[in-house]
């Protein structure tokens, strides 16, 4: 969710996320062997979130 002052936006319906989430049907927990999950990753000295499958990385900059 993004707060800019005035509203409160889903960013998973207006970036995407929910399409892209909505594809991995496995919500257990992850297993380094079969890779059937995701994982999020975080960025702390720039505050990027990486969402990681054995298929893609999808990357979210708030600055970008």
């Amino acid at each position: 969710m993004l707060f800019n002052g005035e509203n409160v936006q889903s960013l998973s319906d207006t970036h995407g996320f929910r399409t892209i989430f909505n594809k991995i049907k496995n919500i257990g927990s992850w297993n380094p062997k079969y890779f059937n999950n995701f994982i999020a990753h975080m960025d702390i000295s720039n505050g990027d979130i990486y969402f990681t499958t054995k298929d893609f990385c999808l990357g979210y900059s708030e600055l970008l």
